[in-house]
């Protein structure tokens, strides 16, 4: 019995939130269907922490401001994460870009328990 709560404490610790490998592949070949690009896990952190910000809120949706990057994000509804390919379709991506940097971050507004997926991806 203690090994079944150690695995269901385990797994509610590795939220969704968390980009892993598989995410950035994912996220890198959602790209890489139209574009050449690279992953840079510099620019997942520095898009992990502008999601983190939205995803505090759990109501904004705006671009960060004076990094330099560039950057696409998206939100959506559900508790259900999109797909990393339809996110790209809907995003225009700078041409110049060669590196990509990713991260998805959920959050749960309290006073409604409606649950928001934010996706941020930046590029230099």
């Amino acid at each position: 019995m203690k090994y079944l709560l150690l695995s269901i404490f385990l797994i509610s610790c590795n939220s969704a939130d968390i980009i892993n490998q598989s995410s950035q592949l994912e996220f890198l070949k959602a790209h890489n269907k139209y574009y050449d690009l690279k992953y840079d896990v510099a620019l997942e952190k520095h898009a992990r922490s502008w999601a983190d910000h939205l995803a505090d809120r759990c109501s904004d949706f705006n671009y960060s401001k004076g990094s330099g990057y560039s950057e696409n994000i998206a939100v959506s509804w559900g508790v259900r994460r999109r797909s990393f390919h339809d996110i790209v379709l809907e995003w225009d991506i700078d041409s110049n870009a060669k590196w990509v940097g990713c991260s998805a971050v959920m959050c749960e507004q309290s006073d409604t328990r409606a649950v928001a997926w934010y996706y941020v991806c930046n590029y230099k």
